[in-house]
């Protein structure tokens, strides 16, 4: 995981960061640097994609990273952000 991160970091792409972020939060139990990690990676690919079209995606891995460093309000308010963006099937 941390490989993963530092090779995401270098990168530098919206994409390929919230991937390792979110990929950082799939298994409970992770370190506490692992979880900063995940924070720092998927807060970069927010605040570097106010306009990008997978932007609910960066948001709802910002809200996993969230959830599982125990920041229970800024995950729910960070995934319902990324709901309210997300393309509904079918809809208006």
């Amino acid at each position: 995981d941390r490989l993963m991160a530092d090779r995401a970091r270098r990168i530098q792409s919206p994409e390929v960061v919230e991937r390792a972020a979110k990929a950082s939060c799939l298994i409970p139990g992770r370190s506490p640097e692992l979880l900063e990690q995940a924070l720092s990676l998927s807060r970069y690919a927010v605040e570097k994609s106010p306009d990008h079209p997978l932007r609910h995606w960066f948001l709802i891995s910002l809200g996993m990273a969230e959830y599982r460093s125990g920041h229970f309000a800024a995950a729910e308010k960070a995934l319902a952000s990324g709901d309210e963006l997300c393309p509904k099937n079918g809809g208006d």
